[in-house]
């Protein structure tokens, strides 16, 4: 199904089109060029509720040539409104009713011109006021001040999980109310609602995607990946959403601003990953965020970029599913933080590791599965073992699985000593050795690689990766216990992951690969073939470095590539042919891809690849 392009219009710029001809005629024009089918149209910002008419002026120009809908920034604070949150006065407190009549107006309003509504992602819960304590405290029979409060859920896993459950009891009863009164004069109207790209505080802010899907008629995501992130994150939070909601995810939206100074504009590269890895993720609708700002004279690179972009995404659109093999990470929200764990899936599928999302209940034998520090308590491990599930289990899972979570017995599950289970918290290594080769990095850079905890093991385990300090002392940084048909892989190495990102030797990295491959049949190598047939030599330096960039593995016998770096890229794709059912490789979809060499041996295709710098391609299988 083709994707439809949609277009966000803030309130501010609904008042400036309808007093400005010259720029709603470029609006209009740009919007027909790159062929966008439907507009949101918004009514309430920041404490601004537009009159219904002015509204429908607007409404009435942009029904001639395309859907329209309305938008709502319900959730955001204006002057004269009830309490807001004391860290960013822009965000309304939804505990507060005289916010609430102000919200549910401004949608009422909108059900009135619309048979669809939007609201944006300021709906949450941002607020610890003397009214969210008293209520939170009323709730659960305690009697916090608010610094203690504050202080607690840095740190405390149960006041962590009890002020989700406050947050989420407040977000759903104010939810019900404002779709409640919207449906009061639209019967047939439908209520989205988008939830931001900052996933891993959805909880904490009262965001239960599952409650939110039986309220609203539907969800839609951000995928917002600016400066300063991981940005395979956009396609992943596509995937979690998914993964926790199924068909009710509508749509997908993003922006152009900077991560590091909004409202500056992000860097035109980055803006288009996000359209790359929103189109990857295969979804009904796109929507940019927002109107005037796509006329404006500081987009137009954006906009030139984006305009080839989606000239070839619209090349693959029937290659692109929602159903994908990779490390499993689990459709589940907790209420705990995790400050190693944070985003970790965007870091990994960074370094060309295939990710994809399940609900516990459809892991199935010879899958594996990817365990967080947040996921240790939430989900049984002994029993995924013994349905035949393999586990990867982070550093600070590990860490959690040490410190007694699971008990004494969960030790022979990680196979260390029950007596004396930890060597060092924390270890410095300069390098690391499988066993046939020292692998470090000291080019005009620091070589210290810090990883642990370094454990103790016991029995019988199978080591991928030692680690190697400074002293030449050599420790376990990412080894195997079997456990009949499944394995449960220990990673210190990740301790801290964007240096394992960006800083490790690719040697580490490339283990993990390896490992997953073996489940899900596919890899990125960087040990490019080399025989004397090869046309080109290169040496290590040259292929060393894969991170920046990502491998899709569609169930449709096709595997997308996305390389981020400035520079073009060489490594192996390799491929199992007896977990895909894939007989040979057919070639590139856009051409963005070289295919410099095929080789065939027995189950296995290895292609090495040459991928244009800042690019993204589509590897075709038969």
């Amino acid at each position: 199904m083709k994707t439809r392009l949609a277009l966000y219009i803030t309130t501010y710029s609904v008042k400036d089109l309808l007093k400005n001809n010259i720029q709603l005629d470029l609006l209009l024009r740009f919007l027909k060029d790159f062929g966008f089918e439907k507009v949101y149209i918004e009514n309430y910002r920041e404490g601004e509720l537009l009159d219904t008419d002015v509204v429908s002026r607007l409404a009435d120009i942009f029904e001639r040539d395309f859907r329209v809908a309305g938008g709502v920034a319900i959730g955001t604070w204006g002057s004269g409104m009830g309490d807001n949150a004391d860290w960013w006065r822009v965000l309304a407190c939804v505990s507060d009713d005289r916010n609430i009549e102000i919200f549910e107006k401004a949608v009422v309003q909108q059900a009135q011109i619309f048979d669809e509504v939007i609201v944006d992602d300021f709906w949450a819960n941002w607020c610890y006021s003397q009214r969210d304590l008293e209520n939170f405290n009323k709730m659960f029979g305690l009697n916090l001040n608010s610094s203690l409060l504050l202080k607690l859920l840095r740190f405390d896993e149960e006041i962590q999980r009890m002020w989700s459950i406050y947050s989420r009891s407040l977000l759903e009863s104010v939810s019900k109310r404002i779709v409640n009164k919207a449906r009061d004069v639209n019967k047939g109207i439908d209520i989205v609602l988008k939830v931001a790209e900052w996933r891993e505080e959805f909880l904490h802010r009262g965001l239960d995607l599952y409650a939110m899907s039986s309220i609203f008629d539907g969800i839609y995501v951000g995928t917002e990946s600016r400066e300063g992130t991981y940005r395979y994150g956009s396609l992943f939070i596509i995937d979690y959403v998914r993964g926790i909601v199924g068909n009710k995810l509508r749509g997908v939206w993003f922006d152009s601003y900077n991560g590091l100074g909004i409202p500056t504009t992000i860097a035109p590269e980055f803006f288009v990953e996000q359209l790359w890895y929103s189109f990857l993720g295969d979804v009904d609708e796109i929507t940019f965020f927002q109107g005037l700002e796509y006329v404006s004279r500081d987009r137009e690179e954006h906009v030139e970029l984006a305009r080839n972009v989606l000239h070839n995404l619209r090349k693959i659109e029937d290659l692109v599913t929602s159903n994908r093999l990779g490390l499993i990470s689990i459709a589940l929200q907790t209420a705990v933080r995790k400050p190693y764990d944070n985003y970790i899936e965007d870091v990994l599928g960074l370094m060309g590791i295939p990710i994809t999302v399940k609900r516990y209940e459809d892991i199935g034998q010879n899958d594996i599965v990817l365990v967080r520090e947040d996921y240790v308590k939430h989900i049984d491990i002994a029993r995924l073992i013994d349905r035949d599930v393999s586990v990867f289990l982070t550093a600070s899972a590990v860490e959690k699985i040490v410190e007694g979570a699971l008990g004494i017995d969960a030790y022979d599950i990680i196979g260390i000593d029950r007596d004396s289970p930890i060597i060092e918290r924390i270890v410095e290594a300069i390098g690391f050795t499988d066993g046939r080769s020292f692998y470090s990095r000291s080019h005009r850079k620091q070589y210290v690689y810090p990883l642990g905890p370094v454990l103790k093991t016991s029995g019988k385990v199978l080591v991928h990766m030692y680690a190697v300090d400074r002293r030449g002392r050599v420790y376990p940084a990412l080894y195997e216990v079997n456990h009949g048909s499944a394995s449960v892989f220990v990673a210190p190495i990740t301790r801290y992951p964007h240096s394992f990102l960006y800083h490790f030797p690719e040697p580490v990295r490339q283990a993990v690969r390896d490992i997953v491959y073996r489940y899900v049949g596919v890899k990125i190598d960087f040990r490019i073939q080399q025989d004397e047939e090869t046309t080109f030599q290169l040496n290590q330096a040259e292929v060393a470095e894969v991170s920046n960039t990502s491998i899709i593995v569609y169930n449709s016998k096709s595997i997308a590539i996305v390389n981020n770096n400035m520079h073009q890229h060489y490594f192996d794709i390799v491929v199992d042919r007896s977990k895909l059912n894939i007989d040979r490789i057919e070639g590139s979809a856009l051409g963005n891809t070289a295919i410099e060499k095929v080789k065939e041996r027995e189950n296995v295709i290895r292609a090495t690849v040459k991928i244009s710098r800042h690019s993204f391609d589509i590897l075709k299988y038969r």
